[in-house]
């Protein structure tokens, strides 16, 4: 309100000049009272000129629309409004998912979170990373000093051509996560880890234990899930650890679109969140006990008949006979002289007899039509069998076997493991049966555990069992991470599978935490030493047996013949062990487990002698290490991004040139390879060096002297966009089939119906990939390949044609010509990296897996395994809380932790919420600070006491940086704990057409779990 008070000028200037915010208004403001006479009445005229303050700080010149790159699974689409080419003043959501979509319109509409819109605060703000740094202190003091780039650039080169010439280049691993939402930036680095023979890229999406690795073992595919546009076709929906309000924020409204369409919504998490406030019914299950309940509602739908009964015979391995006396498949092979050990049987009733099921592994009948062949499996045949060696053995069904399973899981024995009552069960039941169709989204909450791998299978069965997997508005889906490589175009240009791909789970358990590499032994000699008996420790004190009724030693055992038999990869190989990191786009330390072994690591320079970080920010990896580059920020540099979550390709714009000494990644990585070669060069002329390094596992030499040519393939993949160019020529996604095109041609904006036939028709491909270039900085494309889907819904393609799990088998390789001299695969499946193989081994939703590994561990059913715990610190008793570390609203990863307007939001730092009464019990108040220990560690933050928290479990969001708690992080007092069930190589015989489970980067691979952790709290 305006008041009486005289202001005179120089009262009115002197004021203003008093703000230091208001420093870079004065110009305006004072232009704005130039024409004030000195002590006359100015209140009109101040309120004038703050408004037109106000107006100027927030002028622009020009609209760029880019998209958020956070970890976060959503990659939405924001205008950027700039100023003078310098400034980003303002930023929000773009609103445009109808710009090429006439399918979905408007659907995904609006599109964007508060961590979006406060990514600013990186670009300008006083956490931005500004020039180069080159560590003076110890390791983790945050002592740096300031560096130009030639000077850090030459340090680089000089670092880590040494170590590749004393150690050789593969003692150096490149870290990077997430190549979805910065194609080029992470891609240009994987390109360089492959062209100098490094150790790398690690894998991350199983290292975060984000990869559902029940997926695989099911299906032989990485993870696919329907678009979040399908949710609202779905009529019962049930979010299962999968907190959507929070974590995936740009997606919830489609959760509450479908409950207005009249979907029933049920909650299942242990914590009352803001998810759980959006449902119809919360069911609440003790921590880490999720498989038990589903034990129970497949015994109900059993004993009542309430399953599909058509749908499991024709696409589940539910029909399949197993033999009595090993537990195996029956195979032909054990039947007929010389038959196939990778075609299977199921009992026909019509005959009455075993007859070989077609569309198996080492079936060409690849169908899965049994009408064609006259056959109606018996799903709960049992007989006998007659071998080849004419030993008579006992034979069942897979469904009566899961049967015999569950019957113990009545509805007393589920509420006493899990706590839910008998009623909510029932009913649960009772929906599954009469609610068509139903969806399940799962999340971190039941993924982040030991036993996931069982978690993701029980889940997916129970929608196999009613008939979901493969329909519009059901199926299991899964959206935890950024990890969806729709642009298979990257692994070509990355060449990952041409480097040293590697699980990054094992990695860090191998090298950092147990330590091998101090046996002085390869991996094979540590078998034999273990099974001879003169093995019975490793070296971080962990004991190791080759009898199974060792527990978690014969565990470590199984580890470690899966690392000698190759199934899984870990470099460098032992008695060599890691001496250099190159880490960009992620935060390492802070969000790897075993946090206590990883940080004695990076903390010792003897050890891991040379650590880059590249980023825009200084995060707790950086603090520990020797440079930190600062890299562009999403809003100065060209990639291009995809997400999960729906299929559009999308463009980042350099809205605004690099601040201060800021560079892009893809920059960075093509100066390193110029300085590698100008370093091995000059010392090919010193005489010092030849300038190679014979990399005898791979049998190849790798030249540093061409380092620099062949990143840049001799000029034509000099910058940037020719890089995503490339990547989008060669990624199948990106071309429409003709025949179905011409056929859904309306599906299509006019724009992409112009680029269709006029340019990729018309043999003109790269005109096409340029017009998408162009169009992508307008608003999100959808995927010619799937634009006709839409809404894309996994594994329709195998329902509705009857064809074998994942890709059809020989079905796989068949293509279609797209234009002259382009051909693409004709299965959608095949069209973006995620399938491990064309067939599981039984060529169906497989859910008994006979593998060694998993009878041994009684995993081949996905029956319930009761939680891991973790003792205290005088290591003999457990502790008594389960500490979960889910993802929250706050934060992606450690990405946004230490942006001040989001801190003042959640206290300011790192807190550990409880339950009212678990804190009552140990004398805690709301506010106190605390310490969170066991065997490992501890981390000291305040306490937040929430009714929302269950009794036995405490909280905290993960993420957060070292230096946003007082004492320790989330992680120090988080284990490694590697299943052996996620390390194998399936099926174990050799000479398969394919394998249904083999290692494949960050698509099939040992988890990271940390929500299996166990703690006390403590008040200080």
């Amino acid at each position: 309100m305006m008041t009486d008070k005289k202001i005179t000028r120089r009262h009115f200037l002197g004021t203003m000049a008093a703000g230091a915010a208001t420093t870079a208004l004065l110009p305006t403001l004072a232009a704005c009272s130039s024409n004030l006479q000195k002590g006359k009445f100015v209140g009109k005229r101040l309120h004038e000129a703050g408004e037109e303050a106000y107006r100027q700080a927030f002028a622009f010149d020009k609209i760029i629309r880019t998209s958020c790159a956070g970890n976060c699974t959503q990659a939405c689409g924001w205008n950027a409004f700039v100023k003078g080419g310098k400034y980003i003043v303002a930023n929000e959501p773009a609103g445009d998912y109808d710009r090429f979509d006439p399918v979905l319109g408007t659907l995904y509409n609006p599109r964007g979170c508060m961590r979006g819109a406060s990514y600013l605060k990186y670009v300008n703000g006083q956490v931005r990373l500004k020039h180069p740094l080159i560590r003076v202190g110890k390791r983790g003091e945050g002592k740096f000093r300031r560096a130009t780039w030639d000077e850090v650039m030459n340090l680089m080169a000089t670092k880590l051509t040494d170590i590749a010439r004393r150690n050789g280049a593969d003692s150096i691993v490149f870290f990077s996560p997430i190549p979805a939402f910065n194609y080029v930036s992470a891609g240009a680095g994987y390109r360089l880890c492959k062209l100098m023979g490094a150790s790398g890229p690690l894998s991350f999406y199983d290292w975060y234990c984000d990869l559902p690795p029940g997926e695989p073992m099911t299906w032989a595919f990485q993870t696919d899930e329907s678009e979040e546009a399908d949710w609202v076709n779905a009529k019962l929906l049930i979010f299962w650890g999968a907190n959507v309000a929070e974590s995936r924020m740009a997606a919830a409204h489609h959760l509450a679109e479908a409950r207005y369409q009249g979907t029933k919504i049920i909650n299942i998490f242990t914590d009352y969140n803001a998810t759980s406030r959006m449902g119809d019914v919360f069911i609440s299950p003790k921590p880490g006990t999720d498989a038990a309940l589903v034990m129970g509602l497949i015994k109900i739908m059993i004993d009542n008949h309430w399953y599909e009964e058509d749908y499991i015979k024709t696409f589940t391995d539910l029909p399949f006979l197993v033999r009595a006396d090993n537990k195996r498949f029956l195979r032909e092979a054990d039947v007929i002289k010389g038959g196939s050990p990778f075609k299977l049987y199921i009992w026909d009733k019509n005959s009455d007899k075993p007859i070989l099921a077609p569309g198996t592994l080492g079936d060409n009948r690849e169908t899965l039509d049994l009408a064609r062949f006259g056959l109606d499996p018996d799903l709960e045949a049992d007989g006998k069998i007659t071998l080849v060696n004419g030993k008579q053995v006992v034979v069942e069904t897979v469904f009566a076997k899961l049967k015999n399973e569950v019957k113990s899981y009545s509805p007393q024995r589920v509420n006493d493991l899990t706590g839910v009552g008998a009623q909510a069960l029932k009913s649960l039941a009772h929906d599954l049966h009469t609610i068509k169709p139903a969806m399940i989204v799962e999340g971190g909450g039941t993924n982040h555990w030991f036993n996931n791998d069982v978690n993701n299978r029980a889940m997916i069965l129970l929608m196999a069992l009613t008939g979901n997997v493969g329909k519009s508005g059901g199926g299991f889906n899964q959206y935890t991470g950024q990890y969806k490589v729709w642009l298979s175009g990257l692994g070509k240009y990355g060449m990952i599978l041409k480097a040293r791909p590697q699980n990054g789970t094992l990695f860090v358990w191998s090298h950092y935490d147990a330590q091998l590499w101090r046996l002085g032994k390869t991996y094979p000699e540590m078998v034999k030493a273990i099974e001879n008996g003169s093995l019975k420790k490793l070296p971080n004190g962990c004991p190791v047996s080759s009898r199974k009724e060792d527990g978690w030693a014969y565990n470590y055992y199984l580890l470690l013949k899966s690392l000698a038999n190759k199934w899984m990869p870990v470099y460098p190989k032992p008695p060599k062990h890691p001496k250099a990191m190159v880490i960009w786009r992620g935060n390492f330390l802070n969000q790897g487990k075993s946090g206590h072994r990883t940080r004695e690591w990076f903390a010792n320079d003897q050890l891991l002698e040379f650590v880059v970080t590249i980023d825009f920010r200084i995060n707790s990896t950086a603090l520990y290490s020797d440079v930190i580059l600062p890299a562009a920020t999403w809003y100065e540099k060209f990639d291009v991004e995809t997400t999960p979550m729906h299929p559009y390709l999308q463009g980042q714009s350099a809205c605004i040139e690099p601040l201060y000494e800021a560079r892009t990644d893809f920059s960075i990585f093509k100066e390193l390879s110029s300085r590698l070669q100008n370093r091995a060069r000059t010392l090919v002329a010193e005489g010092r060096w030849n300038g190679k390094w014979e990399d005898k596992e791979k049998n190849q030499v790798i030249d540093f002297t061409t380092l620099y040519n062949k990143f840049t393939a001799n000029g034509t993949l000099d910058t940037d966009v020719k890089a995503a160019k490339f990547i989008l020529a060669k990624s199948p996604i990106m071309y429409p089939n003709p025949d179905e095109y011409r056929a859904n041609r309306q599906a299509f904006a006019p724009e992409m119906q112009q680029l269709i036939e006029n340019k990729l028709f018309a043999g003109d491909v790269s005109g096409y990939l340029d017009g998408i270039l162009e169009l992508i900085k307008t608003g999100p494309l959808p995927f010619p390949a799937a634009q006709y889907k839409r809404p894309l819904v996994p594994f329709s393609e195998n329902v509705e044609q009857k064809i074998p799990w994942p890709g059809g088998g020989k079905l796989a390789k068949e293509k279609v010509a797209i234009a002259p001299g382009v051909k693409m695969p004709r299965l959608y499946a095949k069209k973006f990296l995620g399938m491990i193989s064309p067939k599981t081994l039984s060529g169906r939703q497989q859910f008994y897996i006979d593998h060694s590994y998993f009878l041994d561990l009684h995993n081949e059913l996905p029956v319930y395994k009761k939680p891991e715990y973790d003792l205290l610190p005088d290591g003999k008793t457990p502790a008594p809380l389960k500490f979960n570390s889910p993802h929250g609203r706050w934060g992606t990863h450690s990405t946004f932790r230490d942006v001040d307007v989001l801190l003042r939001l959640q206290r300011g730092e790192v807190i550990i919420m409880m339950s009212r009464n678990d804190a009552r019990s140990r004398n805690i108040a709301d506010g106190d600070i605390v310490q969170v220990f066991n065997i490992y560690g501890r981390m000291v933050c305040k306490v937040k006491v929430s009714p929302g928290i269950r009794n036995g479990e405490v909280r905290v969001e993960n993420g957060g940086e070292m230096f946003n708690c007082r004492e320790g992080w989330f992680n120090l007092i988080t284990p490694i704990r590697p299943k052996p069930t996620q390390s194998v190589k399936y099926p174990e015989e050799k000479g398969a057409p394919y394998y249904h489970l083999k290692y494949g980067w960050n698509f099939w691979g040992v988890t990271g779990n940390e929500c299996d952790t166990s703690v006390e709290v403590r008040k200080i």
